[in-house]
């Protein structure tokens, strides 16, 4: 398996453990950024491409199912 979807996979599934508090995705791939956060039911959008280099909800804040986030890409 490529180190890439190594560290996604284990990336994801810590993220899944706290389910309910915004993981950490800047600096990530948008197309992982967007993933792993659809699956934790939020409505995403994106502004740019690349990698994330911002996100609208911060870092551990408390997630709502279906709350929208923004990420800036470049």
């Amino acid at each position: 398996m490529p180190e890439t979807i190594k560290n996604y996979n284990a990336y994801y599934a810590k993220v899944k453990q706290t389910g309910t508090t915004m993981p950490n995705v800047i600096g990530m791939p948008a197309m992982d950024a967007v993933a792993i956060l659809e699956n934790l039911g939020l409505k995403v959008q994106t502004q740019g491409v690349g990698k994330v280099s911002r996100q609208s909800v911060k870092n551990g804040e408390k997630i709502i199912r279906e709350q929208t986030i923004t990420l800036d890409l470049s």
